[in-house]
């Protein structure tokens, strides 16, 4: 890995300064509070640092689930099964592991070349001829009704997951397409009509995460293709923010809960996934200190999760929830915490870190659809774990490139042989 010399900005080093000056003020005085701020203002200077990255994305991901803490922690109050826990808060453990995991990932990028290598995989050419492009949009209408084929509204939680066809993977599928037609939204209706359906039936039935997570990904992807003025970058923000309140609103109408301004702002603070994604981790801190570490067993899920019908009986989230009814979902940190303990987080995130960059230094069609995939997924990789996006990335994707390239192989030959007088 080759490691760069860069200046370093100085609003960075105003808030690492800040963040290490909170960091010892922890020390001194016990005031967990401090480490909030601390890893917050290690928050700001990464973001400063990443710019339009998946990693300024994954930053708040992570940061974000402190904030309920914080309330809890302060207040007592926070929502759900956070705020009745039995067992001990351990904000100071929370804040602490988030702290240490962001400056891990400052140093990071600031002396490798990471982010320059994502920016590159951002501006590759990911052509579909129009084959695909119609093959393609018919699959993730396809899938969609499959996922979900009832008529939309969100007022029927129960049986929201309720596919037409066996299996979980149907609205993993429809947004691989969703991703690979997005290369022609620029001069394609099919491509745009077919994203607006997309869009709108996950919504329609109260399916946020996946599309919260494809439009982040796509404003990523535009941001780092474009050089944008002011003016619309600050339309572009407003956006953003009109996105998240309707997300919020979505989850507030999908539990039939008035929706107001001061639930909007409550939401916003102690939003309801974050929350329980707060207590996952809260539990996954109580197993390393009162339970066994599994060393590694976990990650054996992985094989299992591959093979259709085969039951993984090692599932991270599985564990945690027999042990303390957690609600679903795993935070991002929580698979190396209980089989290595806290140094194993690190060691964990410095091995990904290196993987990424090796795999980064390919432009092969699979490695900018799998980036691109996982950048559109972040929520659901960093609250709900790795597995739930795998079978995409190892079986979904391989395919559709094989057949894309086919496609894409069989028309240029045919353009060579109509050029002669054969086809």
């Amino acid at each position: 890995m080759k490691i760069l010399s860069k200046k370093i900005n100085l609003w960075e080093a105003l808030l690492i300064s800040t963040a290490i000056a909170l960091s010892l003020v922890f020390l001194v005085t016990e005031n967990i509070n401090y480490m909030f701020w601390a890893v917050f203002s290690t928050a700001g200077a990464v973001l400063i640092l990443a710019k339009f990255s998946v990693f300024s994305l994954a930053t708040i991901i992570l940061t974000y689930i402190t904030v309920p803490v914080y309330f809890q922690d302060n207040f007592g109050t926070s929502y759900g099964i956070l705020q009745a826990m039995d067992t001990p808060l351990y904000a100071k453990e929370i804040y602490s592991i988030i702290f240490f995991y962001l400056i891990v990932l400052y140093l990071f990028l600031k002396f490798s070349l990471l982010l320059n290598a994502e920016k590159k995989i951002y501006r590759s050419n990911f052509f579909i001829n129009d084959t695909v492009l119609i093959f393609s949009c018919a699959a993730s209408i396809a899938f969609s009704l499959i996922a979900f084929p009832r008529v939309p509204g969100i007022y029927y939680e129960g049986a929201r997951f309720s596919a037409l066809l066996p299996g979980n993977g149907w609205n993993h599928l429809a947004l691989v397409f969703l991703i690979v037609i997005s290369c022609r939204y620029h001069n394609s209706w099919a491509a745009r009509l077919s994203g607006i359906f997309v869009v709108f039936w996950f919504l329609s039935h109260g399916e946020r995460v996946d599309i919260l997570g494809y439009l982040v990904g796509m404003v990523l992807i535009y941001l780092n293709r474009h050089q944008l003025s002011k003016k619309r970058l600050i339309l572009l923000f407003i956006f953003a923010i009109i996105i998240f309140l309707l997300m919020i609103a979505i989850g507030q109408i999908r539990t039939a809960d008035m929706i107001t301004l001061s639930t909007l702002v409550r939401e916003v603070l102690v939003q309801r996934t974050a929350t329980d994604i707060a207590y996952v981790f809260n539990s996954s801190i109580h197993f390393a200190y009162h339970h066994e570490l599994l060393h590694g067993v976990t990650y054996t899920s992985y094989l299992f999760e591959l093979i259709p019908m085969l039951p993984a009986p090692y599932l991270t989230q599985n564990i945690l929830q027999s042990l303390f009814a957690t609600p679903g979902g795993e935070f991002y940190l929580s698979e190396a915490l209980i089989n290595f303990g806290i140094g194993g987080i690190y060691i964990v995130q410095i091995l990904e870190l290196l993987v990424i960059i090796l795999l980064l230094k390919s432009k092969s069609r699979y490695i900018v659809a799998a980036f691109c995939f996982t950048v559109c997924t972040q929520f659901r990789i960093l609250w709900y774990g790795r597995t739930y996006v795998e079978t995409a990335i190892v079986i979904y994707l391989p395919i559709l490139i094989l057949f894309i390239n086919t496609l894409n192989r069989r028309k240029n030959s045919c353009i060579q042989q109509r050029r002669i007088g054969i086809c």
